[in-house]
């Protein structure tokens, strides 16, 4: 029942999305969320280094910033799932980064969003918050565009003096070469946080075949995730695999969820036919810095997901 909701709110948005003009950048009306046990209190760029002074955030804490995909909001169930995860952690301030509208959401706007959020953020770390202790998580487009983006510019407009500690990438989509633009020219990479770390689930249109960053994890072989058969839904299917993965990882809090291994190729892992001096690593919230690599991990077809 939960697959057939996330699924169905995913293609409704992007069926819905043909009516808008996703060809032209527009004004956007950012929103952060912060998350506070069952309350929720809403910043726009005007306002949002307030959140610094706020009774419910804690300055000692890291936080998390999640930046959802293309034409999601903070009612569709995958972000729940993460939002849900973070509360029930516990141990760090979550925000969640949007727009009011979420047509407006789209690739197209990606610039001019991380153009923003960037500003934003360097007015947060001024007002004294520690840099070190920021993490962006992204799905899909925030991977793919508005994560990078923004730690590239927080990078440039702080004179190098900001860099971004930890990028956590979910299932970042592919980017056409006359697309690059968008990008300043560059996806995704290890330059865009002092750690970058990618999880894959799908390859078929979603998502993509390219690794990106310092470690990338190819859950199920980063193409086709279990009980997503249905020709129609299949990619989406897989592609929103990644977030609820990531949920899961975060709600258990443990060092070892999602036991992952270097192989080369997924059918060698499935094999057994790994080099088994090389270290493994989990896909977790306490993910070392140092991990390197592309590692291979295989799920049960239902949640809890981690076979570890």
């Amino acid at each position: 029942m939960l697959k057939s909701l996330l699924v169905l709110s995913i293609l409704i948005s992007r069926i819905l999305s043909f009516a808008f003009d996703l060809n032209k950048t527009v004004e956007c009306n950012i929103r952060y969320y912060f998350y506070h046990g069952s309350m929720v209190t809403a910043y726009n760029v005007s306002n949002f280094a307030s959140l610094f002074n706020h009774s419910k955030f804690y300055r000692d804490k890291p936080t998390t910033f999640y930046i959802y995909g293309t034409m999601e909001g903070i009612w569709v169930p995958t972000v729940i799932a993460v939002k849900d995860a973070y509360l029930a952690n516990g141990k760090q301030n979550f925000v969640i980064v949007g727009n009011l509208n979420p047509f407006l959401h789209v690739f197209i706007n990606a610039p001019v969003i991380a153009d923003k959020f960037s500003t934003n953020m360097i007015q947060f770390i001024r007002a004294g918050y520690d840099m070190s202790k920021v993490t962006f998580v992204s799905f899909s487009l925030g991977s793919k565009s508005i994560a990078p983006l923004t730690s590239r510019l927080i990078r440039k407009k702080s004179g190098g003096r900001l860099r971004l500690q930890r990028i956590v990438a979910l299932d970042p989509g592919i980017i056409k070469d006359e697309e690059l633009y968008l990008v300043g020219g560059r996806k995704l990479n290890e330059d865009d946080a002092k750690f970058v770390m990618t999880v894959h689930t799908d390859c078929h249109y979603w998502g993509t075949k390219e690794s990106h960053g310092h470690v990338n994890f190819w859950v199920n072989g980063g193409c086709d995730q279990p009980m997503c058969h249905n020709d129609f839904t299949k990619s989406i299917c897989n592609h929103i695999k990644a977030p609820l993965y990531w949920a899961e990882a975060v709600r258990s809090d443990s060092k070892k969820s999602f036991k992952s291994r270097q192989c080369t190729s997924y059918k060698c892992y499935l094999k057994k036919d790994c080099d088994l001096s090389l270290p493994v690593a989990y896909i977790s919230l306490y993910t070392p810095s140092y991990t390197r690599g592309n590692y291979y991990v295989r799920t049960k077809k239902v949640a809890p997901y981690s076979r570890s």
